[in-house]
């Protein structure tokens, strides 16, 4: 599938392992001169590179400049971020395992924005909720948006395991479950 080897990708480009960037060794273009940063951003976030006609995720290709292979499964940012391209920040890991560190809610939830929380409009309370082996789990209803989101993230936390969304520091347990 891929045509790109290590030692052409090391040829082209220079990777710094601190700050995730992909710098150019060869000038390619008036727009893609030697010494800069590679690389756009699309629509989600990430950063996309062009090579011999083809286009990249510049993490698939931070991971084969330091791994020498293309990533077998998905390149998951450990901290969401999708433009983060230090490879401390990269695994290769399973379509579920990447699905389960999302750190943001899905674009549709607009009741409250936060990941695992839905308003029920027919109780006016909060849901929470988790997705565990492709089957919804309720995990209760509570009074306010962020009580219900401790919930979730507590639930993260014991039933995907390897997932680094952690409860944050002012984050304090549920008070009051609906």
């Amino acid at each position: 599938m891929y045509s790109l080897t290590q030692a052409r990708l090391q040829e082209l480009f220079s990777y710094n392992p601190v700050t995730g960037e992909l710098t150019r060794k060869v000038s390619r273009s008036s727009n893609a001169k030697a010494g800069s940063v590679a690389g756009a951003f699309d629509s989600d976030g990430y950063v996309r590179i062009f090579i011999d006609g083809h286009r990249y995720g510049a993490h698939s290709l931070a991971w084969m400049w330091c791994h020498g292979e293309w990533p077998t499964k998905q390149i998951d940012h450990i901290n969401g971020i999708p433009h983060d391209n230090r490879i401390s920040n990269l695994r290769d890991v399973s379509i579920e395992h990447n699905q389960q560190n999302k750190h943001r809610a899905q674009a549709n939830n607009k009741s409250s924005g936060l990941r695992g929380v839905a308003l029920r409009v027919n109780t006016g309370k909060w849901q929470a909720s988790i997705v565990v082996n492709r089957k919804k789990k309720h995990l209760g209803l509570y009074l306010t948006p962020e009580d219900a989101h401790v919930a979730y993230l507590a639930a993260k936390r014991v039933l995907h395991p390897g997932c680094p969304v952690q409860l944050s520091a002012d984050v304090l347990a549920p008070k009051e479950q609906a």
